[in-house]
């Protein structure tokens, strides 16, 4: 049987204790890891929720939304202005043939050949598509001013009128002529909100539907 060598003996002893106390650390190593990277009791998992709106209600699961849009949705009444829609013209026809004659006397005839409608031009200047606005220029151009008696409205219903008017042309070469067709037919035209002259003639007979 072979001796042990007592040097030999506590060098062992020695390397077991010295084993297990590294053993023993990483032991204590691995429960720290564990206990700080897993949630205890005292530390509960947080689950995600939602915010409703105070104004939505649920019924069953579902949210109402109703009341959340009508809250966000200013009320539109409140904020937008009146609309007054114009049916007729301002002016009343007697004053329309006033100005007309007025801008004739001062050589406003683009503003006056406007205020004719295509009928009156038809009958009176002759013929459409054009017309004859030369004529038309030249004529009053002859004419220095235009004297006015007796002007008032004589019938009107919703889109036809009837003013009369005495008229005399003081002619620039001189003289004057009278107009021997006192009764002036207007028609109301809608697209330009305003009344137009559409005919003329000695008589009212006829002249209002």
């Amino acid at each position: 049987m072979r001796k042990l060598n007592p040097g030999m003996v506590v060098l062992s002893a020695g390397t077991v204790v010295l084993g297990g106390a590294l053993l023993a650390a990483c032991a204590l190593v691995v429960l720290l890891l564990i206990n700080f990277t897993s949630p205890g009791p005292s530390s509960p998992t947080r689950t995600p929720t939602r915010t409703v709106a105070p104004e939505a209600t649920e019924t069953d699961g579902e949210v109402d939304a109703t009341a959340t849009i009508t809250a966000a949705v200013p009320s539109l009444p409140t904020l937008l202005p009146t609309l007054a829609l114009t049916t007729q013209p301002e002016r009343e026809p007697a004053e329309v043939v006033r100005e007309y004659y007025e801008l004739v006397s001062d050589e406003q005839l683009t503003t006056t050949w406007a205020m004719l409608s295509d009928d009156f031009k038809e009958t009176f200047n002759c013929c459409g598509p054009d017309y004859d606005y030369d004529g038309y220029v030249d004529w009053w151009t002859s004419v220095d001013h235009v004297e006015m008696n007796n002007l008032r409205t004589v019938a009107q219903s919703t889109n036809r009128a009837v003013v009369y008017v005495e008229l005399a042309y003081h002619m620039k070469a001189g003289g004057v002529s009278e107009d021997k067709e006192p009764y002036i037919e207007l028609e109301y035209d809608p697209a330009q909100n305003a009344w137009l002259f559409d005919d003329k003639g000695p008589t009212e007979t006829g002249r209002v539907n």
